[in-house]
C-alpha cells in the first residue's frame, strides 16, 4: 500500500517553512481553523484566505494554484483577483471524495489541514503530501471525533515526514 507523507506542524511559522522546503505548484488548504476559525462570517474567511494568500505568494514562488477547501456550506465560493497564485475558496468541498475541483491543478501538491479523515485522506488521493495542523484552539465535537478515527488511520496511511515547531 502507497503511503502518504505527513509532517505535523503547530504554527503558521512552520507551515510556511514546510510549504518552502516542499515547493508545491499546488497548495490546498482546509479553512477551519487554519484560515479562520470554526463559526466565522463568511467576510472574515474570505479576508484570511486573501491575506494568507499573500503571505504564501511571497514566501513559496514555485506556488502556482492555492484553493482554500472546506467541507462547510457556509463560505463563499469563488476565484479570488491574485494574479499569482490563482486563488480558488471552495465551500461543500466533500473533501476527500470530490476532487474535480482540484483535476487540472498542477503537480506536486500539498495539502494542509487538522483532520486525518479529509484533509489527509485528500492528500493520499492526490498522490500530495500532508500537512498535519495541530490547532492551539477550542475544537467542537464533530471535529474532535474525526480526529479520533484518523490517529487510527495515520499509522496505516502515513509516513511520517517529523514534526515541524
Amino acid at each position: 500500500m502507497r503511503r502518504t507523507l505527513r509532517l505535523v506542524v503547530h504554527d503558521r511559522d512552520a507551515v510556511v517553512a514546510a510549504v518552502t522546503a516542499l515547493q508545491p505548484a499546488t497548495l490546498v488548504v482546509d479553512v477551519q481553523p487554519f484560515v479562520a476559525p470554526w463559526g466565522c462570517s463568511p467576510d472574515s474567511t474570505l479576508s484570511g484566505a486573501i491575506a494568507l494568500s499573500r503571505h504564501l505568494a511571497e514566501a513559496a514562488p514555485k506556488l502556482s494554484t492555492l484553493v482554500f477547501a472546506t467541507n462547510a456550506r457556509s463560505v463563499l465560493s469563488q476565484k479570488l483577483q491574485e494574479e499569482r497564485p490563482q486563488v480558488t475558496l471552495v465551500s461543500a468541498a466533500c473533501k476527500p471524495w470530490r476532487i474535480g475541483y482540484l483535476a487540472v491543478a498542477p503537480r506536486p501538491v500539498v495539502v494542509i489541514g487538522d483532520q486525518v479523515v479529509t484533509d489527509g485522506l485528500l492528500a493520499h488521493r492526490l498522490h500530495g503530501q500532508f500537512l498535519h495542523w495541530q490547532a492551539h484552539c477550542r475544537i467542537p465535537w464533530w471535529p474532535r471525533l474525526q480526529a479520533t478515527i484518523g490517529y487510527l488511520l495515520v499509522k496505516i496511511m502515513f509516513s511520517s515526514m517529523g514534526q515541524a515547531k
